[in-house]
């Protein structure tokens, strides 16, 4: 029978693991012309603390923040978009001490 043990998340805050990497995970998400910058899959785009108008710009931004793009919906944009326009967007990571 295998071993594990499972870690309690609030138990976990504030522990300092020496030499551990972080991978942390964001999200660009297009939404009524503008570009919101989310930290939670879950968050409402119009309660984003970071906004652009241009997309470019927007992902220079983060690149220059070390943030690394891992995907995009819809899938490189191979899938038609919903006449209602849908959502659109980026799977952002970013790693660090």
């Amino acid at each position: 029978m295998g071993y594990y043990r499972a870690f309690n998340r609030e138990n976990l805050a504030g522990t300092v693991f020496p030499n551990a990497m972080v991978t942390r995970y964001a999200w660009l998400e297009h939404e009524k012309g503008v570009w919101h910058f989310l930290t939670d899959l879950f968050a409402d785009p119009s309660e984003s603390t970071r906004r652009w108008t241009n997309r470019q710009l927007a992902l220079d931004e983060l690149r220059n923040e070390g943030w690394t793009i891992v995907g995009s919906y819809p899938d490189n944009g191979s899938t038609p978009r919903p006449a209602c326009g849908g959502s659109s967007g980026y799977g952002l990571m970013r790693a660090g001490h």
